[in-house]
């Protein structure tokens, strides 16, 4: 808070300083659990519901490459490989988002709230990121949520 906005506020009435720095102690305090909340959410979903449909189609495709191996045919690894590394990817941002909760502000509420800011949410926009590039990949009755698309344009 710049001592000029705490001036100005007291001068004019609005509020007192003491009011000022409550409002936003608790502002601070509620974008953290906001944050947080957001990040628990988006772990839940991460390990509950993608990771467990890459598995799904990561062990539909070993079992195709297998049978048409058998056949003496040489499959296309292709996809297989691009979603095999894009699982290994959402893995480690997963537990890299766990860590990153794991750590907090030491109660000093402008060092949790640095690092929510400067921390989580990258975080968060890295499994995001490999969650919609897995989207891409995931053959639509595998993939729990529902797309863009059927956001969008609703079947």
């Amino acid at each position: 808070m710049a001592p000029k906005n705490l001036e100005m506020f007291e001068k004019y009435g609005v509020l007192s300083k003491r009011e000022m720095q409550s409002r936003y102690e608790i502002y601070m305090e509620r974008y953290c659990k906001d944050i947080n909340t957001e990040a628990q959410a988006a772990l839940q979903i991460a390990k509950t519901m993608i990771l467990p449909a890459g598995y799904r189609y990561q062990g539909e495709l070993v079992d195709i490459a297998t049978k048409l191996k058998s056949l003496g045919n040489a499959p296309h690894m292709g996809t297989l490989d691009k979603l095999t590394k894009l699982v290994g990817e959402f893995e480690g941002r997963i537990e890299a988002l766990e860590k990153t909760l794991g750590h907090h502000g030491g109660g000093d509420l402008r060092a949790e709230v640095q690092h929510f800011y400067g921390d989580v949410i990258p975080a968060m926009a890295a499994l995001r990121e490999t969650a919609d590039q897995i989207e891409v990949i995931l053959p639509d009755d595998l993939w729990p949520l529902p797309t863009y698309r059927e956001m969008l344009f609703i079947k």
